[in-house]
């Protein structure tokens, strides 16, 4: 043995800088991946949201209005209807015994961007009476607190082009980021009773 060393005894420095860079690499790619996908399902996930808070405030729209025996249209954006809650909710009331219907409320609220419903803010109205004020304008609500049903609302519109049709047009805006999208659900909703008593 002449005391010297193999030459192929090790890793070169050059070697360990060339994988420390390459792993590197990887797992910036790795890193990119990852991020772009949480943020697609992100946006899906909330676009969806909107579009089910959007199909769920028209369902529940033509769900009461559609069982309306009189329909008050205050502007494009609130509505007020007489409802006979006791023939859902297993009560003695009928569908032919309005005199314990109450008057229920749709209106949409620019500032929160929302869609509420007030159920029932003129109790047990007789059918002969007036129709009722707008509770927006007036504040009177009996006590009615508004149930939010959809968030999110840009657009809420209400038409009467036939007589015995109303048209719902509901607009939501999700904004994910820098990208927003909106979902618009249009229906129409044939009440029941369009009468003027």
């Amino acid at each position: 043995m002449s005391g010297k060393l193999p030459q192929n005894s090790g890793v070169t420095l050059m070697e360990v800088l060339l994988a420390a860079f390459l792993m590197g690499v990887v797992g910036l790619a790795v890193a990119a991946i990852s991020t772009s996908t949480q943020m697609y399902l992100w946006q899906s996930t909330t676009m969806a949201t909107t579009q089910g808070e959007a199909s769920y405030g028209v369902e529940h729209i033509k769900r009461y209005l559609s069982m309306g025996s009189r329909v008050v249209l205050y502007s494009a954006s609130r509505i007020a209807f007489r409802y006979d809650h006791g023939a859902i909710s297993g009560g003695t009331a009928t569908s032919l015994n309005t005199n314990d219907d109450n008057w229920d409320y749709y209106g949409w609220d620019p500032s929160n961007n929302t869609l509420v419903y007030r159920q029932a803010f003129v109790a047990g109205a007789n059918p002969g009476a007036t129709d009722p004020a707008d509770p927006d304008v007036t504040g009177v609500v009996n006590g009615a607190s508004p149930t939010v049903i959809a968030r999110g609302v840009t657009a809420f519109t209400l038409a009467q082009p036939s007589g015995a049709d109303i048209d719902v047009d509901l607009t939501a805006l999700s904004t994910v980021g820098p990208t927003s999208r909106q979902s618009r659900v249009r229906s129409t909703v044939s009440p029941r009773g369009m009468s003027t008593n």
